[in-house]
């Protein structure tokens, strides 16, 4: 493009646009314009490091020195020329401040999530491709040299065909105290929960909350490191009632900090729970000698290796549990295409039932109901 490059702000609500926005300020030919936050739902209660406020006060219209900043965003839209916009909103308001900026004609750059929901993502998607200008998705996570060398060496078929992958990631959320960011310096001051509470990240009408938080990297990279397309999707979630939480042993050892008072609780039931599937996997793993009760596949013999997995029928996201008669031994290619299928299994005739129409009986039972 000739000339200046003409840039402006929307939303401040993730501080992730902090990391963005130094990031173009690093670039040749980049004129800052103007900038604008979105009216929260409700007012939050202080302007601490990595919150909306000081986002856009302490680091857009201050350290980085963006000439005007306004109240409305769509007067800005309105007044200003503009080239490409930022935007970085509450999650639930990406599809509406997208609309806007297509509307406007400006290319755009946003941070994951892309939206709260499908229909908001195809709503930004088809704004942009309406007013023939381009939607970019940030995901820190995909610039990462390890992720992307894990992506090339899956191109390369260096380790076969990917089936399954596993994201496990976790914080005591964007707010905590001592958290950090990219493009800020320092970590997170001590806030109340009161304070925090405030916020639209603890808020479910504004797309806040950890499942839209963390889990979309592990949805982003299953679709990037295995190249299709989700066709469903389930989930589960631990809870810690704060009244459990003030009955932790010796709780003067945890002083004043709820978030590891939660943490605390938090690793108790997650611990009880894959504590108790651990011992019952071992103990089928050794029933079995290993082996696949579907088509008897020996991975010890063959690869001297234990690789099998123990499959719930019931998935504990459904409200399975670890019993034994919810848990049979299956290989990795078999535990795959039951995910994969959904595939029903009937205890009367022991077998599973596939998408194609073809039945699968188990070859090896010796721990379920209706034994021979």
């Amino acid at each position: 493009m000739a000339g200046k490059l003409r840039v402006g702000v929307i939303g401040f609500a993730h501080m992730h646009i902090n990391e963005l926005m130094r990031q173009m300020h690093a670039q040749p030919g980049v004129e800052w314009v103007a900038c604008a936050d979105t009216v929260p739902n409700r007012p939050e209660l202080v302007d601490a490091k990595n919150t909306r406020g000081w986002n856009k006060n302490a680091i857009a219209l201050g350290e980085l020195g963006i000439p005007k900043g306004y109240d409305d965003y769509r007067e800005m839209l309105s007044n200003e020329k503009l080239d490409l916009v930022i935007f970085c909103p509450e999650n639930s308001r990406h599809g509406e401040v997208a609309e806007a900026i297509a509307a406007h004609g400006a290319h755009m750059l946003t941070e994951k999530p892309m939206a709260a929901s499908l229909s908001e993502a195809l709503r930004m998607s088809r704004a942009a491709e309406a007013a023939g200008v381009s939607l970019i998705v940030n995901w820190p996570i995909t610039w990462s040299a390890a992720v992307r060398t894990a992506h090339r060496v899956i191109n390369e078929g260096l380790i076969g065909d990917v089936w399954q992958v596993k994201w496990r990631a976790g914080s005591m959320g964007p707010l905590s105290h001592g958290s950090v960011h990219p493009g800020v310096d320092g970590t997170m001051v001590e806030m109340t929960d009161t304070e925090r509470g405030a916020t639209w990240w603890h808020q479910a009408d504004t797309g806040g909350g950890a499942l839209l938080d963390y889990c979309c990297y592990g949805a982003c990279l299953s679709r990037w490191f295995i190249g299709e397309p989700a066709v469903a999707a389930n989930g589960s979630r631990d809870t810690a009632d704060r009244r459990v939480v003030r009955e932790i042993p010796n709780p003067e050892l945890f002083g004043t900090n709820d978030d590891m008072r939660i943490r605390y609780v938090m690793e108790q039931m997650k611990g009880g729970r894959d504590s108790e599937f651990r011992r019952v996997a071992t103990e089928l793993r050794e029933t079995y000698a290993g082996r696949c009760q579907v088509c008897e596949f020996d991975p010890r013999i063959r690869y001297a290796q234990e690789i099998c997995h123990v499959h719930h029928v019931v998935w504990l996201s459904r409200g399975g549990d670890n019993d034994r008669t919810n848990l049979m031994v299956l290989c990795p290619n078999h535990h795959a295409i039951v995910h994969r299928d959904d595939a029903p299994f009937d205890y009367g005739s022991l077998a599973f039932s596939f998408a194609n129409g073809s039945v699968e009986a188990l070859r090896l039972n010796l721990h379920l109901p209706g034994i021979a």
